[in-house]
């Protein structure tokens, strides 16, 4: 072989090496924009404190994860507490649009009455009332 044929069989190779830098930078690149670009929305432990009406609510849970804008699950434990009563129960369903929270998990609510054990439970923020799934039973805090 020449030394011309040379010279370009190496400049093809070099080439060759450069564009295939560029195509896996390229691709990469991207895959990278859009790992910076990527929402959670769940979050472990959450916990968090909202001003109502009836002084400041605390909400614990497990696990938060946002299903829509307005739809919200808080799976595991979880705790929902104000001045009034604190409900405790597992996978708690927060409709914001509607209002409603609700559980078909074992739940116990407890205030300065008593406690309240019910297979579930669901509280309308728009009426103020909770009302209890299933079979419920009460203790009294008088005994």
């Amino acid at each position: 072989m020449s030394n011309f044929l040379k010279k370009i069989n190496l400049n093809l190779i070099i080439l060759l090496l450069l564009l295939s830098q560029f195509i896996i930078f390229f691709f990469n690149s991207s895959t990278e924009r859009a790992t910076f670009n990527y929402r959670s929305d769940s979050l472990e432990k959450f916990t968090t404190m909202i001003l109502g009406e009836k002084g400041v609510d605390v909400i614990t849970a497990d696990k938060m994860i946002k299903i829509k804008d307005d739809k919200t699950l808080l799976i595991g434990n979880t705790s929902l507490k104000n001045n009034e009563y604190e409900i405790s129960s597992k996978n708690v369903t927060v409709d914001s649009q509607n209002k409603i929270t609700s559980s078909s998990h074992k739940t116990q609510t407890i205030n300065d009455q008593g406690t309240l054990k019910s297979e579930g439970f669901e509280y309308d923020q728009n009426k103020d009332i909770i009302k209890f799934k299933g079979e419920s039973e009460f203790y009294s805090n008088e005994n």
